[in-house]
């Protein structure tokens, strides 16, 4: 796995396999470049266009959320929006490619 860098000023967060889905949204549009250009983080910790266009669809579908009905309602409720559903598709399909192995067969 790539490691992520932080943008500077950004909190340190400790993820798991519980996150929820404010430290997602911290992820995405706080900590680092990946929603205000994902194609600056190409070399960084997004390998190629490829990932950047996943990456991006990840991110333009939660921002369809989050500018629908903002940032204070809890996990359960944002799972239940109908809008929820393309966030988990786009995820889905992003986690496949990202975790392809590189080129020369290294792991993601």
């Amino acid at each position: 796995m790539r490691p992520i860098k932080k943008k500077p000023g950004s909190k340190e967060r400790s993820f798991t396999q519980t996150e929820t889905i404010d430290d997602i949204v911290h992820f995405f549009f706080d900590d680092t470049g990946l929603a205000d250009d994902v194609d600056e983080c190409i070399g960084l910790y997004v390998r190629d266009a490829r990932e950047a266009a996943y990456i991006r669809s990840v991110v333009e579908a939660m921002d369809i959320v989050l500018s629908k009905y903002g940032t204070k309602s809890k996990d359960a409720e944002y799972v239940t929006m109908p809008e929820w559903q393309h966030v988990l598709v786009t995820a889905k399909a992003a986690l496949a490619v990202v975790s392809e192995p590189g080129p020369g067969g290294e792991p993601a």
